[in-house]
């Protein structure tokens, strides 16, 4: 577990909520960095992974928190960079590159670049210090334009604007 007060103020949080009503947050930044560095530097392996119905399902749904409007800001060429996926027990989730992923959806892409982590590795970047309700995450995760005094002071923290 990592301590929020030692992550760098640019730090970009994914934060999801289990069917327990459990909040996890995980530092993505650093989570990447540690993937760009991995095996003495040749990185950790990248994946061209398929978008299954069940995940084109939770985008037509909004399920995984994309502003479209800011997706549609990306400049093409970041369409091509790696996000992140965690294996969560029999499902995945996105850590990193939600936008990107929503983007070459709409575009008709039917795969898209990720690195695939196993999850004992990316428990290992988890968070400890950051508050919230289950109820105000998931309020935040569906609505993404909702902030309660909660966000606004972790985003605060984060640097976020």
């Amino acid at each position: 577990m990592l301590d929020v007060r030692d992550l760098p103020i640019t730090e970009a949080v994914y934060t999801f909520t289990d069917s327990s009503g459990t909040v996890t947050h995980i530092a993505a930044s650093t989570l990447l960095k540690g993937l760009q560095d991995a095996r003495g530097g040749q990185g950790w392996p990248v994946t061209l992974c398929h978008m299954a119905p069940s995940l084109v399902d939770a985008l037509k749904r909004g399920d995984l928190g994309v502003e479209p409007a800011h997706a549609l800001r990306l400049p093409s060429e970041a369409l091509e960079a790696p996000g992140i996926i965690g294996e969560w027990g029999d499902a995945h989730i996105s850590i990193d590159g939600a936008h990107r992923l929503w983007r070459r959806w709409q575009r008709g892409d039917t795969d898209f670049p990720a690195y695939v982590v196993p999850e004992a590795l990316w428990r290992e970047f988890c968070i400890e210090g950051i508050g919230g309700s289950h109820a105000q995450w998931q309020r935040w995760n569906k609505t993404a334009q909702v902030r309660t005094p909660e966000m606004e002071a972790l985003l605060k923290l984060l640097g976020a604007r």
